[in-house]
Protein backbone atom coordinates (compact mmCIF):
# COMPACT_ATOMS: atom_id res chain seq x y z
CA UNK A 1 0.00 0.00 0.00
CA UNK A 2 1.45 3.39 -1.01
CA UNK A 3 0.27 5.08 2.16
CA UNK A 4 -1.39 4.22 5.41
CA UNK A 5 -4.90 5.56 5.67
CA UNK A 6 -6.82 5.36 8.91
CA UNK A 7 -10.50 6.18 9.03
CA UNK A 8 -12.10 6.48 12.43
CA UNK A 9 -15.04 8.18 14.12
CA UNK A 10 -14.00 10.63 16.78
CA UNK A 11 -16.30 10.43 19.79
CA UNK A 12 -15.32 13.86 21.05
CA UNK A 13 -15.70 15.84 17.85
CA UNK A 14 -18.11 13.59 15.94
CA UNK A 15 -15.96 13.63 12.82
CA UNK A 16 -15.14 11.00 10.27
CA UNK A 17 -11.42 11.60 9.89
CA UNK A 18 -9.07 10.29 7.24
CA UNK A 19 -5.38 10.41 8.16
CA UNK A 20 -2.45 10.19 5.77
CA UNK A 21 0.82 8.80 7.10
CA UNK A 22 3.62 11.32 7.51
CA UNK A 23 6.03 9.14 5.51
CA UNK A 24 3.71 8.92 2.52
CA UNK A 25 3.85 10.96 -0.64
CA UNK A 26 1.47 13.92 -0.73
CA UNK A 27 -2.10 12.63 -1.06
CA UNK A 28 -3.43 12.83 -4.59
CA UNK A 29 -6.39 14.95 -5.64
CA UNK A 30 -8.47 11.75 -5.87
CA UNK A 31 -7.60 10.79 -2.29
CA UNK A 32 -8.35 14.28 -1.00
CA UNK A 33 -11.62 14.48 -2.94
CA UNK A 34 -12.78 11.18 -1.47
CA UNK A 35 -11.80 12.23 2.06
CA UNK A 36 -13.52 15.64 1.91
CA UNK A 37 -16.68 14.89 -0.06
CA UNK A 38 -19.71 14.33 2.18
CA UNK A 39 -21.48 11.00 1.92
CA UNK A 40 -24.81 11.27 0.15
CA UNK A 41 -27.66 11.70 2.59
CA UNK A 42 -29.93 8.66 2.41
CA UNK A 43 -33.51 9.43 1.40
CA UNK A 44 -35.78 8.40 4.28
CA UNK A 45 -38.40 5.79 3.50
CA UNK A 46 -41.92 6.96 4.18
CA UNK A 47 -43.94 4.15 5.68
CA UNK A 48 -47.69 4.35 5.94
CA UNK A 49 -49.97 2.25 7.99
CA UNK A 50 -53.60 1.75 7.17
CA UNK A 51 -55.99 2.88 9.86
CA UNK A 52 -58.88 0.56 10.69
CA UNK A 53 -62.31 1.77 9.65
CA UNK A 54 -65.43 0.88 11.57
CA UNK A 55 -68.51 -0.47 9.81
CA UNK A 56 -67.84 1.29 6.55
CA UNK A 57 -69.00 -0.22 3.27
CA UNK A 58 -66.98 0.64 0.22
CA UNK A 59 -67.94 -0.80 -3.18
CA UNK A 60 -69.31 -3.95 -1.70
CA UNK A 61 -66.41 -4.52 0.68
CA UNK A 62 -67.36 -4.55 4.31
CA UNK A 63 -64.59 -3.22 6.55
CA UNK A 64 -64.94 -4.85 9.94
CA UNK A 65 -63.99 -2.91 13.05
CA UNK A 66 -60.56 -3.87 14.31
CA UNK A 67 -60.04 -4.63 17.97
CA UNK A 68 -56.47 -3.40 17.61
CA UNK A 69 -56.07 0.29 18.31
CA UNK A 70 -54.35 2.28 15.63
CA UNK A 71 -50.95 3.39 16.65
CA UNK A 72 -48.92 6.00 14.90
CA UNK A 73 -45.60 4.79 13.71
CA UNK A 74 -42.87 7.21 14.60
CA UNK A 75 -39.34 6.69 13.47
CA UNK A 76 -36.49 8.77 14.72
CA UNK A 77 -34.76 10.48 11.82
CA UNK A 78 -31.36 9.06 11.05
CA UNK A 79 -28.50 11.13 12.42
CA UNK A 80 -26.71 13.05 9.69
CA UNK A 81 -23.33 11.61 8.75
CA UNK A 82 -20.35 13.29 10.44
CA UNK A 83 -18.61 16.01 8.44
CA UNK A 84 -15.69 14.69 6.41
CA UNK A 85 -12.28 15.64 7.72
CA UNK A 86 -8.71 14.87 6.71
CA UNK A 87 -5.51 15.02 8.78
CA UNK A 88 -2.50 15.94 6.70
CA UNK A 89 0.85 15.21 8.30
CA UNK A 90 2.43 16.07 4.95
CA UNK A 91 1.72 19.74 5.68
CA UNK A 92 4.95 20.33 7.54
CA UNK A 93 6.71 23.44 8.75
CA UNK A 94 10.20 24.53 9.58
CA UNK A 95 11.18 23.90 13.21
CA UNK A 96 9.20 26.11 15.66
CA UNK A 97 7.98 28.09 12.67
CA UNK A 98 4.85 28.67 10.60
CA UNK A 99 6.86 28.65 7.35
CA UNK A 100 5.60 25.96 4.98
CA UNK A 101 8.06 23.41 3.62
CA UNK A 102 8.24 22.44 -0.05
CA UNK A 103 6.39 19.17 0.72
CA UNK A 104 3.64 21.10 2.47
CA UNK A 105 3.11 23.33 -0.56
CA UNK A 106 2.81 20.25 -2.82
CA UNK A 107 0.03 18.88 -0.60
CA UNK A 108 -1.72 22.25 -0.47
CA UNK A 109 -1.55 22.54 -4.28
CA UNK A 110 -3.50 19.26 -4.50
CA UNK A 111 -5.91 20.40 -1.79
CA UNK A 112 -6.59 23.69 -3.60
CA UNK A 113 -7.38 21.81 -6.82
CA UNK A 114 -10.00 19.77 -4.95
CA UNK A 115 -11.51 22.81 -3.20
CA UNK A 116 -12.18 24.37 -6.63
CA UNK A 117 -14.01 21.34 -8.02
CA UNK A 118 -17.79 21.63 -8.66
CA UNK A 119 -18.81 19.29 -5.80
CA UNK A 120 -16.84 21.27 -3.22
CA UNK A 121 -16.53 24.81 -4.59
CA UNK A 122 -19.43 26.07 -2.46
CA UNK A 123 -18.37 24.32 0.74
CA UNK A 124 -16.70 26.02 3.69
CA UNK A 125 -13.68 24.50 5.42
CA UNK A 126 -12.03 24.76 8.83
CA UNK A 127 -8.25 24.50 8.96
CA UNK A 128 -7.06 23.25 12.35
CA UNK A 129 -3.43 23.32 13.43
CA UNK A 130 -2.01 20.72 15.84
CA UNK A 131 1.43 20.51 17.46
CA UNK A 132 3.44 17.99 19.42
CA UNK A 133 3.78 18.36 23.20
CA UNK A 134 7.26 19.88 23.25
CA UNK A 135 7.20 23.31 24.89
CA UNK A 136 4.49 25.07 26.82
CA UNK A 137 0.77 24.89 26.14
CA UNK A 138 0.37 28.62 25.44
CA UNK A 139 3.26 28.66 22.96
CA UNK A 140 1.92 25.62 21.13
CA UNK A 141 -1.61 27.00 20.83
CA UNK A 142 -0.16 30.19 19.36
CA UNK A 143 2.08 28.19 17.01
CA UNK A 144 -0.82 25.98 15.86
CA UNK A 145 -2.94 29.07 15.09
CA UNK A 146 -0.09 30.65 13.10
CA UNK A 147 0.39 27.43 11.15
CA UNK A 148 -3.32 27.18 10.33
CA UNK A 149 -3.18 30.85 9.26
CA UNK A 150 -0.17 30.09 7.06
CA UNK A 151 -2.10 27.29 5.32
CA UNK A 152 -5.11 29.56 4.81
CA UNK A 153 -2.94 32.36 3.43
CA UNK A 154 -1.30 29.98 0.97
CA UNK A 155 -4.66 28.75 -0.32
CA UNK A 156 -5.94 32.34 -0.67
CA UNK A 157 -2.83 33.98 -2.12
CA UNK A 158 -1.51 31.21 -4.37
CA UNK A 159 -4.75 29.54 -5.44
CA UNK A 160 -7.33 32.32 -5.06
CA UNK A 161 -9.61 30.33 -2.76
CA UNK A 162 -12.28 32.69 -1.43
CA UNK A 163 -11.30 33.73 2.11
CA UNK A 164 -14.97 33.58 3.16
CA UNK A 165 -14.85 29.80 2.67
CA UNK A 166 -12.05 29.28 5.18
CA UNK A 167 -11.77 29.55 8.96
CA UNK A 168 -8.92 28.56 11.25
CA UNK A 169 -8.41 27.11 14.71
CA UNK A 170 -5.35 26.16 16.74
CA UNK A 171 -5.48 23.21 19.13
CA UNK A 172 -1.86 23.14 20.26
CA UNK A 173 -1.20 19.68 21.73
CA UNK A 174 -4.68 19.24 23.25
CA UNK A 175 -5.64 16.50 20.74
CA UNK A 176 -2.53 14.42 20.14
CA UNK A 177 -2.74 11.93 17.28
CA UNK A 178 -0.19 9.73 19.07
CA UNK A 179 -0.69 10.25 22.84
CA UNK A 180 1.76 7.45 23.67
CA UNK A 181 4.51 9.49 22.00
CA UNK A 182 3.69 13.15 22.69
CA UNK A 183 6.80 14.47 20.93
CA UNK A 184 6.19 12.38 17.79
CA UNK A 185 6.04 14.08 14.40
CA UNK A 186 2.66 12.37 13.92
CA UNK A 187 1.20 14.97 16.28
CA UNK A 188 2.37 17.87 14.11
CA UNK A 189 -0.38 18.04 11.54
CA UNK A 190 -3.05 20.14 9.89
CA UNK A 191 -6.65 18.99 9.84
CA UNK A 192 -9.11 20.19 7.19
CA UNK A 193 -12.82 19.73 7.88
CA UNK A 194 -15.67 20.26 5.43
CA UNK A 195 -18.25 22.45 7.21
CA UNK A 196 -20.81 22.12 4.43
CA UNK A 197 -22.24 24.72 2.12
CA UNK A 198 -23.02 28.20 3.37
Amino acid sequence: MRYLTIIYASIISGLAITSFNINAEPPSTDELRKALTPSPTPVPEHKTRGLPLSGVKTRGINVIESTEKATAQTEEPAAPPPPPSVQLQQISFEYNSDKLTHEARQTLDNLATVLKEPDLEKSRFKIIGHTDAMGGAEFNVSLSIRRAQSVMNYLINHHHIDANRLTIEGKGFSELADPAHPDSAANRRVQVTNLGQS
